[in-house]
């Protein structure tokens, strides 16, 4: 599967086009979970795929990797 990723900094949102390798004229934006790449990302494009649709997989925010905590003293 071939994948274009777009990010908030450069595109305004964070998502992932992925091209079905047969020719199609449908497509379907699908909103899974925390992470346009992960397992269930991934499984729901393979079978839109078997059935003939491009997919654009997106999420709400992009996934937090670094926590950073700050105390304050009162």
């Amino acid at each position: 599967m071939k994948k274009i990723s777009f990010e908030v900094e450069e595109s305004g949102f964070y998502g992932a086009y992925w091209k079905n390798k047969n020719k199609s004229n449908s497509a379907l934006i699908a909103m899974l979970g925390d992470d346009p790449s992960d397992y269930l990302a991934k499984t729901c494009v393979k079978w839109l795929h078997k059935n003939g649709v491009n997919v654009m997989t997106m999420s709400p925010a992009k996934r937090i990797t670094d926590i950073t905590i700050t105390l304050r003293s009162a």
